[in-house]
């Protein structure tokens, strides 16, 4: 351990250079081509906003059917012509960002030897790398809410650093909307927890409104109705909650009753109907929506997902689902496996108040997630913070293990071995001496 704290900056610094060296390799393996509807989605909006200086989809009207937060990201690489594989390249950058943020928070609340630890674990999490040369949002949203962690924990908390924070989280919120509930948690854990953050909640909380707010006046002046950040959450609500759902289905499921109507309504009343639409099933089905929920809450660790992607040559194609869950199995199930062991012995080895931070971030996502419906990709930012969990309890038990207490015990319990066994070869050796003496007299 001494020597990870002592070579920690290094360590940290390797890593980032050949997950960059390995993620810009499948990035231009890859290619130009878009596999994904949200890609071509977000490179088309990206494009139109820097060329039309509009949010746009179709060129023409005006949408709110995407958070702009990420759009926003691949909108500066637009600005200089980049293509499909240079944003994938330019995406490489959030992963670099989110491993920097990964080692300065674990540092901050724990130690340079488990920063170590945690940027080593995400190098053996290869979702991680492929998330970050697709065009999604979450590896954005990663280093997003690392930032703003990282920023929070500082002691004491300044000014400075609280705007900065709720900068960042605002920003998070405008890429992944359902981060919402989560930084309305951290904040009321924080304002129970910390006088600092008390005297300092406002200054976190006005970027926040500002920016949510901004966003929300431009909405209402494209539809003439109010429209909270995007138009997609009914969708996504009703993909989690009707008749042919089940927890594996996804984007997948078969809703064309409802899209039969809601394609020809406007955003914002078709957000609503959807939105109504899963609301009402949910009412008339209440066992059943009870079940579908703990079902789609287990699925939020699985290990592998049904996809969309059309092209079969692809990793994530149904074709390689075997290949997925056997790579998944073998990365997620070990952090997994140490993040309940971290919950098991939270009573001998009591956690600190941010990683107790942390371990609820992580559950209340969870929860929260399976209200809409749950795949891998919408639970790998938090899994960055499984990562600082799971190198906490790597760098516990070894510390333990190693403790001067625990060697003086194994020393005691080894020397007392030798005792014993000295005692016994000495009583053999006295009765071969007295045979042999009996012996010689005779």
């Amino acid at each position: 351990m001494r020597w990870l704290a002592t070579h920690s900056w290094k360590i940290a610094v390797i890593v980032m250079v050949v997950s960059a060296s390995a993620a810009v390799t499948l990035a231009i393996h890859a290619g130009p081509r878009l596999v994904y509807q949200d890609e071509r989605h977000y490179a088309a909006l990206s494009k139109h906003l820097v060329q039309l200086h509009r949010f746009t989809l179709d060129g023409v009207k005006p949408t709110a059917s995407r958070p702009p937060g990420y759009i926003w990201f691949l909108a500066v690489p637009q600005m200089f012509g980049a293509s499909n594989t240079a944003l994938r390249i330019f995406n490489v950058t959030a992963l670099v960002v989110s491993q920097l943020f990964l080692f300065l928070l674990a540092r901050r609340i724990s130690s340079a030897a488990t920063a170590a630890i945690a940027v080593l674990l995400s190098l053996g999490y290869p979702v991680l790398f492929y998330s970050a040369t697709v065009l999604f949002p979450q590896t954005l949203g990663a280093a997003l809410m690392l930032c703003g962690l990282w920023l929070l924990f500082d002691s004491p908390l300044t000014i400075s650093r609280a705007v900065a924070a709720g900068g960042a989280w605002a920003a998070l919120i405008l890429t992944i909307p359902t981060f919402l509930i989560p930084v309305a948690a951290l904040s009321i854990w924080l304002f129970w927890q910390r006088r600092d953050f008390r005297r300092l909640a406002v200054p976190f909380v006005a970027p926040v409104v500002i920016l949510l707010g901004a966003w929300s006046v431009r909405n209402y002046m494209a539809f003439r109705s109010p429209v909270f950040i995007a138009t997609n959450g009914g969708v996504n609500l009703l993909l989690g909650n009707s008749e042919n759902v089940t927890p594996d289905t996804g984007s997948s499921a078969n809703i064309s009753r409802y899209t039969t109507i809601g394609h020809q309504l406007l955003e914002p009343q078709q957000n609503r109907y959807y939105t109504e639409s899963a609301k009402m099933w949910v009412r008339n089905h209440p066992a059943q929506a009870a079940r579908l929920y703990g079902a789609k809450l287990l699925h939020y660790f699985s290990f592998a997902n049904r996809t969309e992607a059309n092209d079969r040559s692809t990793p994530l194609s149904d074709e390689g689902q075997s290949w997925r869950e056997i790579i998944m199995m073998l990365s997620y199930g070990p952090l997994l496996s140490l993040f309940l062991a971290r919950l098991a012995l939270s009573m001998k080895i009591p956690p600190s108040q941010e990683e107790i931070c942390l371990i609820g971030l992580y559950l209340v996502n969870a929860l929260f997630a399976a209200v809409f419906f749950t795949r891998i990709r919408f639970r790998l930012p938090m899994d960055w913070l499984m990562l600082v969990i799971d190198a906490g309890t790597i760098a516990s038990i070894v510390s333990r293990l190693s403790s001067p207490d625990r060697l003086v015990t194994r020393n005691k319990k080894r020397l007392k071995r030798l005792a014993e066994a000295e005692s016994a070869a000495l009583r053999s050796a006295r009765t071969r001496l007295s045979a042999i003496h009996i012996l010689g007299q005779q």
